[in-house]
Protein backbone atom coordinates (compact mmCIF):
# COMPACT_ATOMS: atom_id res chain seq x y z
CA UNK A 1 0.00 0.00 0.00
CA UNK A 2 1.34 3.41 -0.94
CA UNK A 3 2.31 5.71 1.93
CA UNK A 4 1.46 9.44 1.87
CA UNK A 5 5.11 10.22 1.16
CA UNK A 6 5.04 7.94 -1.88
CA UNK A 7 1.90 9.62 -3.16
CA UNK A 8 3.59 13.00 -2.87
CA UNK A 9 6.55 11.70 -4.83
CA UNK A 10 9.08 12.09 -1.99
CA UNK A 11 12.23 10.01 -1.96
CA UNK A 12 13.06 8.02 1.20
CA UNK A 13 15.69 10.62 2.01
CA UNK A 14 13.17 13.47 1.69
CA UNK A 15 10.68 11.56 3.86
CA UNK A 16 13.22 11.32 6.67
CA UNK A 17 14.20 14.97 6.39
CA UNK A 18 10.53 15.96 6.47
CA UNK A 19 9.84 13.83 9.53
CA UNK A 20 12.93 15.18 11.26
CA UNK A 21 11.53 18.68 10.88
CA UNK A 22 8.16 17.58 12.27
CA UNK A 23 9.78 15.91 15.28
CA UNK A 24 11.81 19.04 15.98
CA UNK A 25 8.67 21.16 15.84
CA UNK A 26 7.00 18.79 18.31
CA UNK A 27 10.06 19.06 20.56
CA UNK A 28 10.27 22.88 20.53
CA UNK A 29 8.41 23.51 23.81
CA UNK A 30 10.70 21.06 25.59
CA UNK A 31 13.75 22.59 23.95
CA UNK A 32 13.17 25.99 25.54
CA UNK A 33 12.66 24.33 28.91
CA UNK A 34 15.88 22.34 28.49
CA UNK A 35 17.79 25.52 27.66
CA UNK A 36 16.57 27.08 30.89
CA UNK A 37 17.59 24.00 32.86
CA UNK A 38 20.97 23.92 31.18
CA UNK A 39 21.62 27.59 31.99
CA UNK A 40 20.79 27.14 35.68
CA UNK A 41 22.02 23.61 36.48
CA UNK A 42 24.63 22.24 34.05
CA UNK A 43 25.50 24.19 30.89
CA UNK A 44 27.82 21.48 29.57
CA UNK A 45 25.48 18.49 29.29
CA UNK A 46 23.25 19.67 26.40
CA UNK A 47 23.89 20.62 22.78
CA UNK A 48 21.23 22.75 21.14
CA UNK A 49 23.19 23.80 18.02
CA UNK A 50 25.45 21.72 15.84
CA UNK A 51 28.00 24.53 16.08
CA UNK A 52 28.25 23.99 19.85
CA UNK A 53 30.85 21.29 19.28
CA UNK A 54 34.28 21.72 20.87
CA UNK A 55 33.30 25.00 22.52
CA UNK A 56 33.82 25.72 26.18
CA UNK A 57 30.53 26.74 27.76
CA UNK A 58 30.87 29.17 30.64
CA UNK A 59 28.59 29.42 33.63
CA UNK A 60 27.28 32.84 32.73
CA UNK A 61 24.10 32.39 34.81
CA UNK A 62 25.29 30.27 37.72
CA UNK A 63 26.70 32.20 40.69
CA UNK A 64 25.75 29.78 43.45
CA UNK A 65 26.71 26.21 42.47
CA UNK A 66 24.22 24.46 44.78
CA UNK A 67 21.98 23.22 41.89
CA UNK A 68 24.98 21.77 40.04
CA UNK A 69 26.28 20.09 43.21
CA UNK A 70 22.82 18.72 44.09
CA UNK A 71 22.46 17.21 40.61
CA UNK A 72 25.91 15.65 40.93
CA UNK A 73 24.99 14.13 44.31
CA UNK A 74 21.79 12.66 42.85
CA UNK A 75 23.70 11.27 39.87
CA UNK A 76 26.37 9.68 42.07
CA UNK A 77 23.73 8.29 44.42
CA UNK A 78 21.80 6.67 41.58
CA UNK A 79 25.00 5.20 40.16
CA UNK A 80 25.86 3.68 43.53
CA UNK A 81 22.30 2.53 44.24
CA UNK A 82 21.43 1.05 40.85
CA UNK A 83 24.50 -0.04 38.89
CA UNK A 84 27.67 0.33 40.92
CA UNK A 85 30.64 -1.43 39.23
CA UNK A 86 32.03 -2.08 42.72
CA UNK A 87 29.43 -4.73 43.60
CA UNK A 88 27.15 -7.27 41.91
CA UNK A 89 23.98 -5.38 40.98
CA UNK A 90 22.16 -7.94 38.88
CA UNK A 91 21.52 -11.66 38.80
CA UNK A 92 20.25 -13.95 36.05
CA UNK A 93 17.57 -16.50 36.81
CA UNK A 94 14.73 -18.38 35.15
CA UNK A 95 10.97 -17.80 35.31
CA UNK A 96 10.69 -21.12 37.14
CA UNK A 97 12.47 -20.91 40.53
CA UNK A 98 12.78 -24.69 40.86
CA UNK A 99 14.50 -24.86 37.47
CA UNK A 100 17.03 -22.27 38.56
CA UNK A 101 18.03 -24.57 41.45
CA UNK A 102 19.23 -27.34 39.16
CA UNK A 103 23.01 -27.70 39.27
CA UNK A 104 23.82 -27.31 35.59
CA UNK A 105 21.38 -24.41 35.24
CA UNK A 106 22.83 -22.58 38.23
CA UNK A 107 26.37 -23.03 36.98
CA UNK A 108 25.46 -21.80 33.48
CA UNK A 109 23.61 -18.75 34.84
CA UNK A 110 26.54 -17.87 37.09
CA UNK A 111 28.97 -18.24 34.19
CA UNK A 112 26.89 -15.95 31.98
CA UNK A 113 26.60 -13.40 34.80
CA UNK A 114 30.38 -13.24 35.06
CA UNK A 115 30.73 -12.85 31.28
CA UNK A 116 28.26 -9.95 31.22
CA UNK A 117 29.96 -8.27 34.18
CA UNK A 118 33.35 -8.61 32.50
CA UNK A 119 32.02 -7.17 29.24
CA UNK A 120 30.43 -4.20 31.03
CA UNK A 121 33.59 -3.51 33.04
CA UNK A 122 35.78 -3.72 29.94
CA UNK A 123 33.62 -1.31 27.95
CA UNK A 124 32.78 2.34 28.62
CA UNK A 125 29.17 1.58 29.56
CA UNK A 126 29.62 2.43 33.24
CA UNK A 127 30.83 5.90 32.24
CA UNK A 128 27.84 6.16 29.93
CA UNK A 129 25.41 5.13 32.67
CA UNK A 130 26.61 7.96 34.86
CA UNK A 131 25.91 10.40 32.03
CA UNK A 132 22.49 8.81 31.61
CA UNK A 133 21.65 9.40 35.28
CA UNK A 134 22.84 12.99 35.01
CA UNK A 135 20.68 13.60 31.95
CA UNK A 136 17.68 11.99 33.64
CA UNK A 137 18.06 14.15 36.74
CA UNK A 138 18.38 17.42 34.80
CA UNK A 139 16.30 16.89 31.63
CA UNK A 140 14.05 13.92 32.42
CA UNK A 141 15.20 11.89 29.41
CA UNK A 142 18.38 10.23 28.15
CA UNK A 143 19.52 8.33 25.07
CA UNK A 144 22.26 5.66 25.18
CA UNK A 145 23.37 4.00 21.94
CA UNK A 146 25.11 0.61 22.44
CA UNK A 147 27.19 -0.79 19.57
CA UNK A 148 29.59 -3.67 19.04
CA UNK A 149 33.24 -2.68 19.33
CA UNK A 150 36.18 -4.53 17.83
CA UNK A 151 38.48 -3.56 20.69
CA UNK A 152 36.30 -3.52 23.81
CA UNK A 153 33.39 -5.76 22.63
CA UNK A 154 30.84 -3.09 23.59
CA UNK A 155 30.81 0.67 23.07
CA UNK A 156 28.30 3.20 24.33
CA UNK A 157 27.45 6.69 23.07
CA UNK A 158 25.29 9.06 25.11
CA UNK A 159 23.45 11.56 22.91
CA UNK A 160 23.41 15.13 24.28
CA UNK A 161 19.95 16.53 24.95
CA UNK A 162 18.93 18.87 22.13
CA UNK A 163 20.72 16.80 19.50
CA UNK A 164 17.99 14.20 19.02
CA UNK A 165 14.22 13.83 18.79
CA UNK A 166 12.09 10.81 19.75
CA UNK A 167 8.77 9.23 18.85
CA UNK A 168 6.72 6.53 20.57
CA UNK A 169 4.72 3.54 19.41
CA UNK A 170 1.04 2.89 20.07
CA UNK A 171 2.06 1.28 23.37
CA UNK A 172 3.92 4.47 24.45
CA UNK A 173 7.33 2.85 24.04
CA UNK A 174 10.08 4.92 22.43
CA UNK A 175 10.83 3.21 19.14
CA UNK A 176 12.12 6.02 16.90
CA UNK A 177 15.27 8.13 17.23
CA UNK A 178 16.35 10.94 14.90
CA UNK A 179 19.74 12.47 15.65
CA UNK A 180 21.56 15.32 13.93
CA UNK A 181 25.31 15.37 14.54
CA UNK A 182 28.50 16.76 13.04
CA UNK A 183 31.25 14.66 11.48
CA UNK A 184 34.56 15.69 9.96
CA UNK A 185 35.69 14.87 6.43
CA UNK A 186 38.09 12.28 7.79
CA UNK A 187 35.41 10.65 9.97
CA UNK A 188 33.01 10.39 7.01
CA UNK A 189 35.66 8.71 4.86
CA UNK A 190 36.58 6.32 7.68
CA UNK A 191 33.02 5.34 8.49
CA UNK A 192 31.33 5.25 5.09
CA UNK A 193 34.03 5.28 2.39
CA UNK A 194 34.61 7.74 -0.42
CA UNK A 195 31.99 6.32 -2.77
CA UNK A 196 29.14 7.05 -0.35
CA UNK A 197 30.14 10.64 0.42
CA UNK A 198 28.91 13.69 -1.49
CA UNK A 199 30.93 15.88 -3.85
CA UNK A 200 31.32 18.48 -1.10
CA UNK A 201 33.06 15.94 1.10
CA UNK A 202 35.23 14.82 -1.83
CA UNK A 203 36.27 18.43 -2.48
CA UNK A 204 37.15 18.99 1.17
CA UNK A 205 39.13 15.76 1.33
CA UNK A 206 41.06 16.43 -1.88
CA UNK A 207 41.90 19.93 -0.61
CA UNK A 208 43.30 18.46 2.58
CA UNK A 209 40.51 19.84 4.78
CA UNK A 210 40.23 16.65 6.83
CA UNK A 211 38.71 18.44 9.82
CA UNK A 212 35.98 20.34 8.00
CA UNK A 213 32.59 19.68 9.58
CA UNK A 214 29.48 18.33 7.84
CA UNK A 215 25.99 17.81 9.26
CA UNK A 216 24.74 14.22 9.28
CA UNK A 217 21.34 12.73 10.20
CA UNK A 218 21.09 9.26 11.73
CA UNK A 219 17.65 7.63 11.80
CA UNK A 220 16.61 4.47 13.70
CA UNK A 221 13.00 3.33 13.25
CA UNK A 222 10.99 0.10 13.19
CA UNK A 223 11.51 -1.60 9.85
CA UNK A 224 8.29 -1.34 7.85
CA UNK A 225 9.66 -3.82 5.29
CA UNK A 226 10.83 -6.38 7.83
CA UNK A 227 10.87 -10.00 6.65
CA UNK A 228 12.02 -12.54 9.20
CA UNK A 229 14.95 -14.60 7.97
CA UNK A 230 15.67 -12.24 5.07
CA UNK A 231 19.30 -11.31 4.45
CA UNK A 232 20.37 -7.68 4.50
CA UNK A 233 18.50 -4.65 5.93
CA UNK A 234 15.07 -6.20 5.27
CA UNK A 235 15.91 -9.00 7.69
CA UNK A 236 16.40 -6.58 10.57
CA UNK A 237 13.55 -5.57 12.88
CA UNK A 238 14.95 -2.03 13.18
CA UNK A 239 15.98 0.06 10.18
CA UNK A 240 18.99 2.36 10.35
CA UNK A 241 20.12 4.94 7.80
CA UNK A 242 22.72 7.71 7.67
CA UNK A 243 22.56 10.70 5.34
CA UNK A 244 24.22 14.04 4.76
CA UNK A 245 21.90 16.88 5.67
CA UNK A 246 23.00 19.30 2.92
CA UNK A 247 23.62 16.84 0.12
CA UNK A 248 21.62 17.00 -3.10
CA UNK A 249 18.07 15.64 -2.91
CA UNK A 250 19.00 12.97 -5.42
CA UNK A 251 21.71 11.67 -3.12
CA UNK A 252 21.20 8.36 -1.41
CA UNK A 253 22.11 7.17 2.05
CA UNK A 254 25.60 7.14 3.45
CA UNK A 255 24.66 3.77 4.92
CA UNK A 256 21.49 1.69 5.10
CA UNK A 257 21.49 -1.16 7.58
CA UNK A 258 19.54 -2.40 10.57
CA UNK A 259 19.49 -3.95 14.01
CA UNK A 260 17.88 -7.08 15.41
CA UNK A 261 16.96 -5.21 18.61
CA UNK A 262 16.58 -1.55 19.45
CA UNK A 263 20.16 -0.25 19.92
CA UNK A 264 19.22 3.04 21.61
CA UNK A 265 17.99 2.89 25.21
CA UNK A 266 15.83 5.90 26.11
CA UNK A 267 14.77 5.94 29.80
CA UNK A 268 12.65 8.75 31.23
CA UNK A 269 12.35 9.94 34.84
CA UNK A 270 8.56 10.34 34.87
CA UNK A 271 6.03 10.69 32.07
CA UNK A 272 2.60 12.29 31.82
CA UNK A 273 0.05 10.69 29.51
CA UNK A 274 1.19 10.38 25.91
CA UNK A 275 4.15 12.76 26.32
CA UNK A 276 7.27 11.59 24.56
CA UNK A 277 9.69 13.33 26.90
CA UNK A 278 9.83 13.07 30.68
CA UNK A 279 10.02 15.46 33.59
CA UNK A 280 12.42 15.35 36.51
CA UNK A 281 13.73 16.90 39.77
CA UNK A 282 15.50 19.78 38.02
CA UNK A 283 12.19 20.91 36.54
CA UNK A 284 10.66 21.03 40.03
CA UNK A 285 13.63 23.03 41.32
CA UNK A 286 13.97 25.43 38.37
CA UNK A 287 12.12 28.28 40.11
CA UNK A 288 14.29 27.89 43.20
CA UNK A 289 17.42 27.74 41.03
CA UNK A 290 16.51 31.06 39.42
CA UNK A 291 15.66 32.64 42.76
CA UNK A 292 18.94 31.43 44.24
CA UNK A 293 21.02 33.13 41.54
CA UNK A 294 18.97 36.32 41.93
CA UNK A 295 19.50 36.32 45.71
CA UNK A 296 23.22 35.67 45.33
CA UNK A 297 23.53 38.60 42.96
CA UNK A 298 21.64 40.91 45.32
CA UNK A 299 23.68 39.67 48.28
CA UNK A 300 26.93 40.36 46.46
CA UNK A 301 25.71 43.83 45.57
CA UNK A 302 24.78 44.51 49.20
CA UNK A 303 28.17 43.30 50.45
CA UNK A 304 29.87 45.46 47.82
CA UNK A 305 27.95 48.52 49.03
CA UNK A 306 28.99 47.78 52.61
CA UNK A 307 32.66 47.30 51.73
CA UNK A 308 32.87 49.95 49.00
CA UNK A 309 29.74 52.14 49.30
CA UNK A 310 28.76 55.01 47.02
CA UNK A 311 29.95 58.25 48.62
CA UNK A 312 28.64 61.81 49.18
CA UNK A 313 31.02 64.82 49.19
CA UNK A 314 30.50 68.62 49.22
CA UNK A 315 30.83 70.20 45.82
CA UNK A 316 33.64 72.44 47.13
CA UNK A 317 35.71 69.31 47.80
CA UNK A 318 35.15 67.80 44.38
CA UNK A 319 37.58 70.30 42.77
CA UNK A 320 40.50 68.55 44.40
CA UNK A 321 41.66 64.96 44.73
CA UNK A 322 39.88 62.98 47.46
CA UNK A 323 41.50 59.74 48.52
CA UNK A 324 39.50 56.89 49.97
CA UNK A 325 42.49 54.59 50.32
CA UNK A 326 43.36 53.30 53.80
CA UNK A 327 46.10 55.45 55.41
CA UNK A 328 46.08 58.07 52.68
CA UNK A 329 45.57 61.83 53.42
CA UNK A 330 43.26 64.33 51.74
CA UNK A 331 44.12 68.00 52.56
CA UNK A 332 41.14 70.15 53.56
CA UNK A 333 41.08 73.98 53.96
CA UNK A 334 40.31 75.38 57.38
CA UNK A 335 37.12 77.03 56.26
CA UNK A 336 35.81 73.85 54.80
CA UNK A 337 37.41 71.54 57.34
CA UNK A 338 34.09 70.65 58.88
CA UNK A 339 32.99 69.19 55.56
CA UNK A 340 33.45 65.46 55.08
CA UNK A 341 32.99 62.58 52.63
CA UNK A 342 30.42 60.02 53.83
CA UNK A 343 28.51 57.00 52.45
CA UNK A 344 25.43 57.82 50.41
CA UNK A 345 23.66 54.84 51.99
CA UNK A 346 24.24 52.50 54.91
CA UNK A 347 23.37 48.79 54.67
CA UNK A 348 22.10 47.46 57.99
CA UNK A 349 23.76 44.19 59.10
CA UNK A 350 20.29 42.73 59.64
CA UNK A 351 19.62 43.04 55.92
CA UNK A 352 22.63 40.88 55.04
CA UNK A 353 21.61 38.34 57.65
CA UNK A 354 18.08 38.18 56.25
CA UNK A 355 19.38 37.54 52.74
CA UNK A 356 21.74 34.85 54.02
CA UNK A 357 18.83 33.12 55.77
CA UNK A 358 16.72 33.26 52.62
CA UNK A 359 19.56 31.83 50.53
CA UNK A 360 19.93 28.94 52.99
CA UNK A 361 16.21 28.15 52.74
CA UNK A 362 16.31 28.13 48.94
CA UNK A 363 19.39 25.90 48.95
CA UNK A 364 17.59 23.41 51.21
CA UNK A 365 14.62 23.35 48.83
CA UNK A 366 16.92 22.66 45.88
CA UNK A 367 18.72 19.85 47.73
CA UNK A 368 15.35 18.39 48.67
CA UNK A 369 14.11 18.49 45.06
CA UNK A 370 17.24 16.65 43.90
CA UNK A 371 16.99 14.21 46.86
CA UNK A 372 20.51 15.29 47.80
CA UNK A 373 19.49 15.62 51.44
CA UNK A 374 18.52 11.93 51.43
CA UNK A 375 21.85 10.76 50.05
CA UNK A 376 23.74 12.82 52.62
CA UNK A 377 21.60 11.92 55.63
CA UNK A 378 24.39 10.09 57.43
CA UNK A 379 27.13 12.64 56.70
CA UNK A 380 24.90 15.53 57.72
CA UNK A 381 23.58 13.89 60.88
CA UNK A 382 24.51 15.47 64.20
CA UNK A 383 26.39 12.95 66.29
CA UNK A 384 26.31 9.17 65.93
CA UNK A 385 23.24 7.34 64.69
CA UNK A 386 22.03 3.98 65.91
CA UNK A 387 21.53 1.09 63.51
CA UNK A 388 17.77 1.60 63.80
CA UNK A 389 18.10 5.25 62.79
CA UNK A 390 20.31 4.36 59.82
CA UNK A 391 17.80 1.73 58.67
CA UNK A 392 14.91 4.19 59.03
CA UNK A 393 16.69 6.82 56.99
CA UNK A 394 17.60 4.29 54.32
CA UNK A 395 13.95 3.27 54.15
CA UNK A 396 12.98 6.92 53.68
CA UNK A 397 15.41 7.16 50.79
CA UNK A 398 13.99 4.03 49.19
CA UNK A 399 10.44 5.37 49.39
CA UNK A 400 11.54 8.40 47.38
CA UNK A 401 13.45 6.44 44.75
CA UNK A 402 11.26 3.34 44.46
CA UNK A 403 8.98 4.48 41.58
CA UNK A 404 11.91 6.00 39.69
CA UNK A 405 13.94 2.79 39.98
CA UNK A 406 11.01 0.72 38.76
CA UNK A 407 10.57 2.87 35.64
CA UNK A 408 14.31 2.91 34.99
CA UNK A 409 14.43 -0.88 35.16
CA UNK A 410 11.65 -1.14 32.56
CA UNK A 411 12.87 1.56 30.18
CA UNK A 412 16.60 1.47 30.88
CA UNK A 413 18.11 -1.67 32.35
CA UNK A 414 15.90 -4.30 30.68
CA UNK A 415 16.54 -2.98 27.11
CA UNK A 416 20.23 -2.57 27.98
CA UNK A 417 20.50 -6.22 29.04
CA UNK A 418 18.62 -7.37 25.96
CA UNK A 419 21.05 -5.48 23.77
CA UNK A 420 24.21 -6.54 25.62
CA UNK A 421 23.19 -10.20 25.83
CA UNK A 422 22.25 -10.29 22.13
CA UNK A 423 25.59 -8.77 21.10
CA UNK A 424 27.57 -11.20 23.24
CA UNK A 425 25.53 -14.13 21.92
CA UNK A 426 26.09 -13.16 18.28
CA UNK A 427 29.82 -12.87 18.99
CA UNK A 428 29.80 -16.46 20.27
CA UNK A 429 30.79 -15.48 23.81
CA UNK A 430 27.74 -16.97 25.54
CA UNK A 431 28.20 -20.74 26.19
CA UNK A 432 25.57 -23.20 25.08
CA UNK A 433 22.79 -23.40 27.67
CA UNK A 434 21.55 -26.68 29.17
CA UNK A 435 18.85 -28.41 27.17
CA UNK A 436 16.22 -27.59 29.78
CA UNK A 437 16.68 -23.89 28.96
CA UNK A 438 16.27 -24.31 25.22
CA UNK A 439 13.94 -21.57 23.95
CA UNK A 440 13.34 -20.14 27.42
CA UNK A 441 13.64 -16.42 28.16
CA UNK A 442 15.85 -15.53 31.09
CA UNK A 443 14.86 -13.12 33.83
CA UNK A 444 17.12 -10.46 35.32
CA UNK A 445 16.89 -9.64 39.01
CA UNK A 446 18.38 -6.27 39.98
CA UNK A 447 20.20 -6.06 43.28
CA UNK A 448 19.90 -2.32 43.81
CA UNK A 449 19.86 -0.80 47.29
CA UNK A 450 16.07 -1.13 47.33
CA UNK A 451 16.07 -4.82 46.47
CA UNK A 452 19.09 -5.49 48.67
CA UNK A 453 17.44 -3.80 51.64
CA UNK A 454 14.32 -5.87 51.11
CA UNK A 455 16.38 -9.04 50.84
CA UNK A 456 18.28 -8.24 54.01
CA UNK A 457 14.97 -7.79 55.81
CA UNK A 458 13.94 -11.20 54.48
CA UNK A 459 17.20 -12.72 55.70
CA UNK A 460 16.62 -11.24 59.15
CA UNK A 461 13.22 -12.91 59.24
CA UNK A 462 14.82 -16.25 58.38
CA UNK A 463 17.35 -15.77 61.18
CA UNK A 464 14.61 -15.07 63.72
CA UNK A 465 12.66 -18.11 62.52
CA UNK A 466 15.75 -20.35 62.79
CA UNK A 467 16.46 -19.05 66.30
CA UNK A 468 12.85 -19.73 67.31
CA UNK A 469 12.96 -23.28 65.94
CA UNK A 470 16.29 -23.85 67.70
CA UNK A 471 14.75 -22.91 71.03
CA UNK A 472 11.86 -25.33 70.44
CA UNK A 473 14.16 -28.24 69.55
CA UNK A 474 15.80 -28.08 72.97
CA UNK A 475 12.37 -28.74 74.51
CA UNK A 476 10.92 -30.98 71.80
CA UNK A 477 13.52 -32.56 69.47
CA UNK A 478 10.84 -33.96 67.15
CA UNK A 479 9.76 -30.41 66.24
CA UNK A 480 12.62 -30.29 63.71
CA UNK A 481 10.45 -32.54 61.52
CA UNK A 482 8.23 -29.50 60.87
CA UNK A 483 11.04 -27.53 59.16
CA UNK A 484 12.44 -28.08 55.68
CA UNK A 485 16.02 -27.15 56.52
CA UNK A 486 17.17 -27.34 52.90
CA UNK A 487 14.61 -24.74 51.84
CA UNK A 488 15.60 -22.51 54.77
CA UNK A 489 19.23 -22.60 53.62
CA UNK A 490 18.31 -21.90 49.98
CA UNK A 491 16.04 -19.02 50.98
CA UNK A 492 18.68 -17.47 53.21
CA UNK A 493 21.36 -17.76 50.51
CA UNK A 494 19.05 -16.16 47.94
CA UNK A 495 18.19 -13.31 50.32
CA UNK A 496 21.88 -12.48 50.77
CA UNK A 497 22.74 -13.05 47.07
CA UNK A 498 25.26 -15.76 47.95
CA UNK A 499 27.14 -17.03 44.82
CA UNK A 500 25.65 -20.31 43.62
CA UNK A 501 28.98 -22.16 43.86
CA UNK A 502 28.85 -21.75 47.65
CA UNK A 503 25.59 -23.68 48.03
CA UNK A 504 25.19 -27.18 46.62
CA UNK A 505 22.37 -27.83 44.19
CA UNK A 506 19.50 -30.09 45.29
CA UNK A 507 20.54 -33.01 43.07
CA UNK A 508 24.14 -32.86 44.34
CA UNK A 509 22.89 -32.85 47.92
CA UNK A 510 20.72 -35.90 47.12
CA UNK A 511 23.74 -37.77 45.69
CA UNK A 512 25.87 -36.82 48.67
CA UNK A 513 23.24 -38.06 51.11
CA UNK A 514 22.68 -41.27 49.14
CA UNK A 515 26.41 -42.03 49.26
CA UNK A 516 26.47 -41.28 53.00
CA UNK A 517 23.48 -43.63 53.57
CA UNK A 518 25.23 -46.39 51.61
CA UNK A 519 28.38 -46.03 53.69
CA UNK A 520 26.31 -46.05 56.91
CA UNK A 521 24.36 -49.11 55.77
CA UNK A 522 27.57 -50.94 54.85
CA UNK A 523 29.04 -50.05 58.24
CA UNK A 524 25.95 -51.34 60.05
CA UNK A 525 26.02 -54.58 58.06
CA UNK A 526 29.69 -55.05 58.92
CA UNK A 527 29.04 -54.49 62.59
CA UNK A 528 26.13 -56.97 62.50
CA UNK A 529 28.32 -59.62 60.84
CA UNK A 530 31.05 -59.09 63.40
CA UNK A 531 28.52 -59.47 66.21
CA UNK A 532 27.13 -62.70 64.66
CA UNK A 533 30.63 -64.12 64.22
CA UNK A 534 31.54 -63.35 67.80
CA UNK A 535 28.27 -64.91 69.01
CA UNK A 536 28.91 -68.11 67.08
CA UNK A 537 32.42 -68.28 68.46
CA UNK A 538 31.18 -67.85 71.99
CA UNK A 539 28.46 -70.50 71.47
CA UNK A 540 30.95 -73.04 70.17
CA UNK A 541 33.03 -72.81 73.33
CA UNK A 542 30.13 -72.91 75.77
CA UNK A 543 29.84 -75.84 78.28
CA UNK A 544 26.94 -78.29 77.96
CA UNK A 545 27.33 -79.51 81.55
CA UNK A 546 25.21 -78.30 84.47
CA UNK A 547 22.32 -75.94 84.49
CA UNK A 548 22.85 -72.85 82.29
CA UNK A 549 21.13 -70.97 79.51
CA UNK A 550 22.55 -73.17 76.77
CA UNK A 551 21.49 -76.44 78.44
CA UNK A 552 18.00 -75.07 78.97
CA UNK A 553 17.70 -74.20 75.26
CA UNK A 554 18.94 -77.71 74.42
CA UNK A 555 16.31 -79.29 76.67
CA UNK A 556 13.58 -77.22 74.98
CA UNK A 557 14.83 -78.51 71.61
CA UNK A 558 14.66 -82.15 72.91
CA UNK A 559 18.42 -82.56 73.30
CA UNK A 560 19.73 -83.99 76.53
CA UNK A 561 22.68 -82.11 77.98
CA UNK A 562 26.00 -83.93 77.68
CA UNK A 563 24.69 -86.16 74.81
CA UNK A 564 26.19 -85.43 71.38
CA UNK A 565 23.79 -84.40 68.70
CA UNK A 566 22.46 -87.38 66.71
CA UNK A 567 22.65 -89.84 69.69
CA UNK A 568 19.74 -90.91 71.92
Amino acid sequence: MATPATVLGLTPRQRHLSRWQMLKNERNSWLEHWRDLSDHVNPRRARFLSTDRNRSTRNTTIINSTPTSAAKILTSGMMAAISSPARPWFRLTTPDPTLAEQGEVREWLHQVEELVREALARSNLYDCLREVYDSLAIYGVAALHVEQDDQDILRGFVFPVGQYALATSATQRIDTVYRELSMTTRQLFQMFGRDKCSNSVHTAYDAGNLDQWFEVLHVITPNEDYEQGKLGPKGKAWASCWMEMKADNSAGYLRESGYEEMPVICPRWEVTGEDVYGWCPAMHALGDCKELQHLEKRYAQAVDKVVNPPMLAPSTMMTRRISLLPGDTTPVDGITGHQKVEPAMVIAPQALSAVETKIAKVERRINSAFLADLWLLQTQADGKMTATEVAARQEEKMLQLGPVLHRFQNEGLNPLFDRVFALLHRLGLIPEPPEVLDGMNLRVEYLSIVETAQRVLGAASVERFAAFVGSLITMSPESIDKVDVDEVIDGYAAALSIPPDMVRADENVAKLRAARDQRLQAQQQGEAMMAATQGAKNLAGASMEGDNGLTRIAQQMGIEPGVPTGQA
